[in-house]
């Protein structure tokens, strides 16, 4: 029998803002013990399996991507090695200190931003459109703060690490780098996030997996946009640096005021608020690891002709591929979470009861698997008996709901066999 719900447990639904949120009662009748679930003792197993990502679907998603990936590299290699020989890049060499702290920085930004909203469409938060606009907001104005401060930052360390070697500093070229840095981090940033939005949304609409695709767009393009930016900037304030001396220290101000703003707002929102508090360690780090590299880029760009334009090729396997791989598990917080399991235990046990004319009290379950199919369905089997007759029937039922973290919304279908 195959019984097609629109809705089912609407009273459930009513008294709980999160759908289904069972109370310690319903689940210890319905799972005795269920403080050991998913432990053997007690009968009940649990299976976490992805039916849709194949290895073949992931390699058809990401393969194009990829490819682009490549393509973005050898440019910003080529970009990078025709830029050297501009008067900014010739006078300014602690530039190329900066160059792999950009470059790192685009990359972790833009890929974290892609992760944060890759989970989000994995776990069904961009259906509604007041959510996906505070999403989006959130995150852009996340990515700006961090990309100013990380670009402030690189600028100066940059500029420490140039004047240790040389032993003196020059303040104008201080101010170029700083200008240069903050602004071009900026821009990259907002450009390479819009990107990454439109990405995410159109391949969460098309239901495609945004893990696939996102991560090596966002390497590809983002070496490519950073440099050439940093080129634009740069030649122009180094050319007018002469003439116009407080430009640079009125583009870094300005950057800096708006700091405090987008800290208010972003600790507001409440996709990125725990970003905020604790995400700046890793980005910081990055951006210190990088600038050491910087120094080796310096050093080799000076002896070695045509080093440069391997620089960016050099991090397209890293920096596509294997993050595209734990992407597909670390943005499905879902999977692991045993309180979901006993949550959708007892809906679907509701719905067994609903659909059989049983009565909850007398169900006790027996076994449970769970799947989960293209990150926006539970699909749930479990085997389930009656302790209230003599006949000790047993009934097995699967239920598919389409499903979020915070509450289960929609049964899809319901088909139940009693033996």
């Amino acid at each position: 029998e195959v019984i097609e719900l629109s809705n089912v447990d609407n009273e459930n639904e009513n008294n709980s803002d999160s759908g289904i949120s069972p109370n310690d009662s319903e689940v210890e009748t319905l799972i005795p013990n269920h403080s050991h679930f998913g432990n053997q003792k007690t009968g009940l197993s649990t299976v976490f399996d992805d039916e849709e990502e194949k290895w073949y679907i992931v390699a058809s998603q990401v393969f194009l991507p990829f490819m682009i990936a490549g393509c973005g590299m050898v440019a910003a290699g080529l970009v990078l090695e025709r830029v050297k020989e501009l008067s900014v890049f010739k006078e300014i060499t602690e530039i190329y200190i900066l160059v792999p702290a950009l470059l790192g920085l685009k990359g972790n930004l833009e890929m974290t931003l892609a992760s944060r909203l890759s989970t989000q469409a994995n776990i069904g938060n961009m259906d509604k459109k007041a959510e996906l606009r505070s999403m989006i907001f959130g995150n852009i104005v996340l990515t700006q703060l961090q990309a100013i401060i990380v670009g402030f930052l690189a600028a100066i360390v940059s500029l420490a690490m140039g004047w240790v070697p040389q032993g003196h500093f020059n303040i104008r070229h201080a101010l170029v780098l700083c200008s240069s840095s903050v602004s071009t981090a900026s821009i990259a940033s907002l450009a390479l996030g819009g990107i990454m939005i439109i990405v995410i949304v159109s391949s969460h609409k098309c239901k495609i997996n945004p893990d696939n695709i996102a991560t090596p767009i966002a390497a590809s393009l983002g070496d490519l946009t950073t440099l050439a930016v940093l080129a634009g900037i740069g030649g122009f304030l180094f050319k007018i640096i002469d003439n116009y001396t407080w430009l640079p220290i009125m583009i870094t101000l300005i950057f800096l005021i708006l700091t405090p703003i987008w800290i208010v707002i972003s600790y507001r929102n409440e996709y990125v608020k725990d970003v905020l508090i604790h995400g700046w360690s890793p980005v910081v780090a990055a951006m210190f690891i990088s600038s050491v590299g910087g120094i080796i880029l310096d050093f080799a760009v000076q002896t070695l002709r045509g080093v440069a334009v391997f620089q960016p090729v050099m991090n397209v396997v890293a920096c596509n591929a294997f993050p595209a791989i734990p992407g597909g598990y670390t943005n499905r917080p879902d999977l692991v979470d045993s309180d979901v399991v006993k949550s959708l235990t007892v809906y679907a046990a509701k719905v067994l009861a609903t659909t059989q004319n049983l009565f909850l009290a007398n169900l006790r379950v027996i076994k449970v698997q769970v799947q989960v199919v293209n990150g926006l369905n539970y699909k749930i089997d479990f085997s389930a008996e009656t302790v209230y007759d003599e006949s000790d029937r047993k009934t097995t039922c699967q239920v598919v709901v389409n499903v979020r973290p915070d509450s289960i919304k929609d049964l899809i279908q319901s088909q139940c066999q009693t033996s």
